[in-house]
């Protein structure tokens, strides 16, 4: 049996080998930070799961109180009711003269100028 053939199939392993090392080495690189997206995306869908549920629920509370505003406002239109206005109430805070402001509800049937006190 001739020598030269098992070393021909040596010397091509080899080749192989040396021409493999480096994609082998890129390819577990590359798994390693698949596997870290995959976990970033994983949390961020979890994320965006609860956030969709947090705004899912407000907006049935918002759907809900708009209709109840709407529902009030019909009926104060068919009853011919007159809508409460805001105004202003000024408070002496100290001797120094400081005012603070703040908002009464009450019912009038003109609208009454709210002056400079500024609704917070």
């Amino acid at each position: 049996m001739p020598v030269f053939p098992q070393v021909r199939n040596i010397v091509a392993y080899y080749d192989v080998l040396l021409a493999t090392k480096p994609l082998r080495i890129a390819l577990d690189a590359a798994n390693e930070a698949m596997d870290e997206a995959n976990a970033k995306l994983e949390a961020a869908t979890e994320e965006a799961d609860t956030l969709k549920g947090e705004l899912d629920l407000l907006s049935d509370q918002f759907n809900t109180a708009e209709a109840e505003r709407q529902s009030a406002i019909k009926q104060v239109r068919k009853n011919n009711f007159i809508l409460p206005e805001r105004r202003p109430h000024y408070t002496l805070l100290s001797q120094s003269g400081d005012l603070a402001c703040t908002w009464i509800d009450q019912i009038h049937s003109s609208p009454l100028a709210l002056s400079s006190c500024q609704q917070h």
